[in-house]
């Protein structure tokens, strides 16, 4: 069975910047709590989603002007 990877994308509160890491698809959310915790993110002040992109959707011509 092949693996399958995505995309887990946090905003870091303490430091003001989004990060990328490519990681197993796990079941439990608290697997990437633990990865999170092991790459030195405080879980108290992060957001965090998985996404199948490995870049950031470029919607500034989306804005209204």
């Amino acid at each position: 069975m092949e693996e399958e990877y995505k995309y887990l994308w946090v905003l870091d509160f303490n430091d003001l910047t989004v990060y990328n890491y490519r990681v197993l698809l796990y079941a439990n959310a608290w697997e990437y709590h633990k990865i999170l915790e092991d790459v030195g993110h405080d879980l108290k002040h992060i957001e965090w989603m998985l996404s199948p992109y490995d870049e950031a959707i470029n919607a500034t011509s989306d804005l209204r002007k």
